[in-house]
């Protein structure tokens, strides 16, 4: 179970961790409180997510409004 895992991870190296799987870099926080921290302060860094494949070949290149990344573009695409 990832879990069970990750809940061994934190006694070994702390409740701030960063993970790499595959081609996808993570950090992974077990306190609340830390993870509100990061939301908060970092939160443009954690906004946007990378687009699917159906994304990029059926909603122009992911340019549209559901897969705008958050910025200028995005907010034009609000009003």
């Amino acid at each position: 179970m990832p879990h069970v895992v990750l809940a061994q991870m934190v006694k070994t190296y702390g409740s701030v961790m960063y993970l790499k799987m595959g081609s996808c870099d993570m950090v992974v926080t077990s306190s609340p409180g830390e993870a509100r921290a990061f939301l908060k302060t970092s939160d443009h860094n954690f906004s946007n997510c990378p687009p699917g494949a159906g994304a990029t070949h059926i909603a122009y290149g992911a340019q549209d409004f559901v897969f705008a990344n958050i910025g200028p573009r995005w907010n034009l695409f609000r009003k």
